[in-house]
């Protein structure tokens, strides 16, 4: 059990070291014109944000799904409207799906800046409608590539990881 506390107690610095560096990875060449500002309103954070949310609802559904409770976690304590087991079980998909794909929609001009809004009284940033049809478009052919797993050899992609996962 002191185990799972010392767990919980530990800065969680991958996140941060990652979101840190994010910039140098984000093509700031005079051809695009996204500036690198640090920060909650900048849209890499509302792409990665909302990303991370998408993936941690749908692994939260499943898990609820086979009968989990995806509110107990073990790695992110609970917390009040958290689902920590679904946020457990998202951090190793973190980079493969949701950074590659924020990535891959920056850099190959996908997305632009005139793709978000900044919205004052929330002090956030949010995607336009159609660049949301997008996001989600993508977002549904990343999860659904198929790839070889490696263990096994067999062709999965990212849901059905979910699946096994959970």
């Amino acid at each position: 059990m002191a185990a799972y506390y010392s767990l919980n107690s530990l800065p969680r610095p991958a996140p941060w070291l990652w979101h840190g560096d994010l910039h140098l990875k984000v093509d700031t060449s005079p051809r695009n014109h996204w500036g690198v500002q640090a920060g909650t309103c900048h849209p890499v954070n509302t792409l990665l944000s909302f990303g991370y949310t998408l993936a941690s609802n749908e692994i939260a559904s499943l898990l609820d799904g086979i009968g989990f409770d995806p509110y107990i976690g073990f790695f992110h304590k609970s917390k009040y409207g958290r689902p920590s087991l679904a946020a457990d079980l998202l951090e190793e998909f973190r980079s493969p799906i949701v950074d590659r794909l924020t990535l891959k929609l920056i850099n190959n001009r996908v997305l632009t800046e005139n793709d978000f809004y900044f919205h004052k009284p929330s002090g956030s940033m949010y995607l336009k409608r159609t660049a949301l049809k997008c996001y989600f478009t993508e977002y549904k052919k990343v999860a659904n590539k198929e790839f070889t797993y490696p263990r096994t050899g067999e062709k999965t992609n990212f849901r059905r990881c979910f699946r096994i996962q959970g």
